[in-house]
């Protein structure tokens, strides 16, 4: 670059000469590019320098969005620029041109040729125009800049409250979040905190402030997180009001482009707690053992109406334990505004007890003090329960009484009397038939006429026998044909492990330990009795349960399908009925099965020493002297046994009733029973056999 010149000396034939100069100027420089400087309605001026005749502004623009580009200049130097009109494109495509300010040396600036806009998609932009200067020399200059059109856009919102730690439902619809449930700010509840997500690619972090309720004056301000990438609400000046109703939290958020997003939350307040109220009375009084069933209360609220299934109630009302109980109440509605507890008392008090003695109308003397009533409890909660009887006048012939008491810590007491007659206990005579030895050695007799006797056996009534007319009677040899009266015995029952037999009444008939035989079967009737069971016995011979049931109650059925020596039974409405064809001891008793498996015990009797050694037995006669013993009182001594011992088969019942005269050369059950009394109190009679001997004497 620079002035150059080109010499040349021209002469002609005769020698005459003119030298020539050509002088030019050559100019190898481009136009050198200054600074560029946009303008647009939302960033104002951006001024920047080339770096290698390219243009870079970093912060995007938004273009075709919010923002508008109002101006575009350029410094371009030369000392010979070419100020023709340099045409511009903006993305290849031909939009303008940059014309030269003559008045402002070195400046061009954009004009577009077209009323529209050039359309700036988001992403990168590129403006090129190439300038020249008149050596022709020339520089293209590139502007580079990235449009974003973009608004940010709200995402997850999280209100978190002393009473909702973990957040509150936020549901964003148009830029606008709706909070639920109701918060009671004002109320038990604090506002902890608030953020929200904003999403865009260039969000501008700057602080955004924040206006509640449409206040013009911000309180606090929405401050970015980068770490977490949120926006948490901080700064407040001061303590919103935020009574019952409707209020609003807004803030606008925009990027670096300028593109802008307001956001608003919505939310209700409730500060009003709920009420309760109970159904029924506040306190109650409620039988032991009975059902009870609380009333329950209702809850409303001035925000979400009726809640009443919502009330959490604690009921620890047991009506088996007598006390005070507190039931509870509580309630929170939507806002977890919380009601004031309502509390029910409840008094569990004694419950009623209803005791029922019974006592049979009439019954028969026997010696002894007569105790023939029982009695029934019931009440709420009550299961066997037993009542306390106390008697008056029931030790002789005559007019008694018995009362039945029942109280315990649960209920309230009750009692019953009832009155009874003692009688003289009639002698049923024994009857003796003329018989005739048999070839076989055995005796038999006849009965022409029906013959019946009837025995009134305590708690058990009058039990009856009928032996029909014309029955022949065969017994062991020497029997003398003498047919006892029924009398009340005892019998052992056999142990069945695991089961527990209880004796309800027992009768020997015949003669005594003696078995007689008949050929038609004979009736016997005990009242009140059916569904028992029934055995039968006699001495030196094992306690046998009769099992068959008889096909009718009917003498003919009887005397038909009753073979030698055997037996039957039938329930006839409430009583028990036995055919039989042989004469023993009977008994009835009932059999339960025990709770358990385990050991057991049983109760001996142990006779107390007389001075009469002729009553040691037990008899209602001496032995000796042939006067009346006087009445035995018997001890018990509790002995352990196991499962597979045969309790009682040896000791015998804790009270027997003796009825004969018992001396050397007696038998019978009534021996049997007097030697298990002996044994019991500790004498060696050797066996129990039935036979009175010299070591039973």
């Amino acid at each position: 670059t620079g002035t150059h010149s080109l010499v040349a000396t021209f002469k002609d034939l005769s020698k005459n000469e003119t030298t020539l100069t050509a002088t030019f100027t050559t100019d190898n420089t481009s136009p050198i590019a200054g600074d560029l400087t946009m303008t647009t309605n939302l960033q104002g001026a951006i001024t920047i320098s080339p770096s290698e005749n390219i243009y870079t502004i970093t912060k995007p623009l938004a273009f075709n969005g919010l923002d508008v580009m109002t101006g575009l200049s350029v410094i371009v130097a030369d000392n010979d620029l070419n100020t023709n009109n340099v045409p511009v494109t903006i993305n290849n495509n031909l939009d303008g041109q940059m014309v030269y300010d003559n008045n402002n040396n070195k400046i061009w600036n954009y004009t577009r040729l077209e009323v529209t806009p050039p359309a700036f998609n988001d992403g990168i932009q590129t403006i090129t125009a190439i300038f020249k200067d008149n050596a022709g020399n020339t520089t293209p200059l590139t502007l580079k800049f990235t449009t974003d059109t973009t608004a940010p856009a709200g995402g997850t919102l999280t209100m978190k409250t002393k009473l909702f730690p973990n957040g509150v439902t936020a549901t964003l619809t148009n830029n606008v979040y709706t909070i639920t449930p109701a918060l009671s700010l004002d109320g038990a509840d604090v506002f902890n905190s608030l953020s929200v997500i904003v999403i865009d690619d260039n969000i501008d972090t700057s602080n955004v402030p924040v206006y509640i309720d449409g206040n013009t004056k911000a309180n606090g301000y929405m401050q970015y997180d980068s770490i977490a990438g949120v926006w948490n609400y901080t700064g407040q000046t001061s303590r919103p009001d935020f009574s019952t109703g409707t209020h609003s939290l807004v803030a606008t958020f925009k990027d670096l482009a300028g593109n802008m997003t307001t956001l608003t939350a919505n939310f209700a307040t409730d500060n009003t707690a709920p009420v309760i109220k109970l159904i029924g009375d506040s306190s109650i009084d409620i039988l032991y053992g009975s059902n009870y069933i609380d009333e329950g209360a209702t809850a409303s609220d001035d925000t979400d109406g009726d809640i009443t299934t919502n009330i959490s109630t604690v009921n620890p009302v047991d009506t088996s334990v007598i006390g005070q109980y507190t039931v509870t109440y509580n309630v929170s509605d939507n806002a977890k505004n919380k009601a004031q507890e309502m509390i029910r008392t409840v008094n569990i008090i004694k419950a009623p007890s209803t005791t029922i003695i019974d006592c049979p109308s009439s019954i028969f003397y026997t010696g002894e003090a007569i105790t023939p009533c029982t009695a029934t409890v019931t009440g709420a909660g009550l299961t066997d329960a037993k009542a306390s009887i106390t008697y008056t006048l029931n030790t002789n012939v005559g007019t008694a009484s018995a009362t039945a008491t029942y109280s315990d810590k649960n209920h309230l007491e009750s009692s019953d009397t009832k009155t009874f007659i003692i009688n003289v206990n009639p002698v049923i005579p024994s009857t003796v038939i003329e018989t005739i030895e048999n070839k076989d050695g055995t005796e038999s007799g006849t009965i022409p006429t029906e013959t019946s006797f009837t025995m009134n056996i305590p708690s058990v009534g009058n039990v009856g026998v009928v032996i029909p007319e014309d029955i022949t009677i065969t017994g062991p040899a020497g029997w003398n044909g003498t047919i006892s009266a029924p009398t009340i015995t005892n019998v052992t029952l056999p142990t069945v492990v695991g089961e527990t037999r209880t004796l309800t009444s027992a009768i020997e008939l015949g003669f005594s330990g003696t078995k007689l035989t008949f050929d038609k079967a004979v009736k016997i009737t005990m009242p009140g009795q059916a569904g028992k069971r029934v055995g039968y016995t006699r001495a030196g011979e094992p306690f046998t349960e009769i099992t068959n049931v008889c096909g009718a109650n009917t003498q003919a059925w009887a005397d038909t399908n009753i073979s030698a020596n055997s037996e039957c039974k039938i329930d006839a409405g409430a009583d028990l009925v036995i055919w039989t064809k042989h004469f023993t001891t009977f008994a009835s008793y009932t059999q339960t099965v025990n709770p358990s498996s385990g050991g057991g015990s049983y109760t001996p009797v142990v006779v107390n020493n007389t001075k009469d050694e002729g009553c040691l037995s037990g008899n209602l006669f001496s032995v000796t002297t042939g006067k009346s013993c006087p009445k035995i009182t018997a001890t018990t001594t509790n002995i352990s046994t196991s499962n597979t011992q045969n309790i009682g088969q040896v000791l015998g019942a804790e009270k027997y009733n003796f009825t004969k005269l018992l001396k050397k050369g007696s038998k019978g059950n009534e021996v049997t029973e007097l030697q298990k009394f002996l044994i019991a109190a500790g004498y060696d009679i050797g066996k129990v056999d039935g036979n009175f001997g010299n070591k039973t004497k």
